[in-house]
């Protein structure tokens, strides 16, 4: 016997192909429906529309908050930026100092930019956000390319130099490509920067940065950014499926 819940899914699934079903038949014949019927319909799809676009916009920010974010034993702070969780970041030709979202800007020095950044819906995956970020580069000229990524104010609260921050992304490339991570911390009115190569773990991108071989002042640290540089980015594609920081305390010894 169907238990209530199955029940309850097949009349929600003959519903939806029913109107499904009367609205592509409306739409079929709407060139030659009367003006009034049409002005009605028109506006009951537009009703329709924005309750539908409200559902999708907050199904992606669910399923992107849900998607896993490898933590570390110890971890204190994680953290995806909006740009993989949630619908926002229009496709952009990549001029010097681009945002693609708030918080995430393309920076080179390339006097072409021949380079597009756009986010990318994803299939849905039990490891990936919603989206995912997308950037091909054809012709490059220039000396330096980066993305540079804002990390939120409670990324550096109670940040001290006992703590260990780890970048782990889940990349696609159509070559490889050398990728260099560069945190940023600024105290005071000094910045200390940390500069590693990101090296492949377990199908994982990953870099960890040391606080303790910096000279940052705990107290007085105000901001924290990622700079993610792409050496000899031309002629090629790079998609990053996923992007997460966590923050967790170095292991006593």
């Amino acid at each position: 016997m169907a238990s209530r819940h199955e029940h309850s899914g097949r009349i929600e699934t003959f519903l939806h192909r029913r109107h499904l079903a009367w609205w592509s038949r409306e739409a079929d014949r709407a060139d030659t429906t009367p003006h009034a019927r049409l002005g009605l319909l028109r506006h009951r799809a537009a009703l329709l529309k924005t309750r539908l676009e409200h559902l999708i916009r907050a199904s992606d920010q669910t399923v992107g908050a849900a998607a896993p974010i490898h933590r570390p034993m110890g971890t204190d702070w994680s953290w995806r930026p909006a740009a993989w969780r949630e619908e926002g970041g229009a496709g952009v030709i990549g001029d010097n100092a681009t945002a693609l979202t708030p918080g995430i800007t393309l920076f080179h020095d390339c006097p072409r930019a021949e380079i597009a950044l756009r986010q990318v819906r994803q299939p849905q995956h039990p490891t990936r956000p919603a989206f995912g970020v997308d950037m091909e580069v054809f012709g490059f000229a220039g000396s330096f390319l980066s993305l540079a990524i804002d990390l939120p104010p409670e990324a550096v609260q109670g940040l001290r130099l006992k703590h260990l921050v780890c970048l782990t992304m889940d990349l696609e490339e159509e070559r490889p490509a050398r990728l260099i991570a560069r945190l940023n911390v600024r105290h005071g009115p000094n910045t200390e920067q940390v500069i590693r190569d990101i090296v492949i773990e377990d199908d994982r991108a990953i870099a960890e940065f040391d606080l303790a071989y910096t000279r940052m002042n705990e107290t007085r640290v105000e901001k924290m950014w990622l700079d993610l540089i792409v050496q000899d980015p031309r002629m090629n594609r790079i998609t990053l499926h996923d992007l997460t920081l966590t923050r967790r305390p170095r292991a006593e010894i």
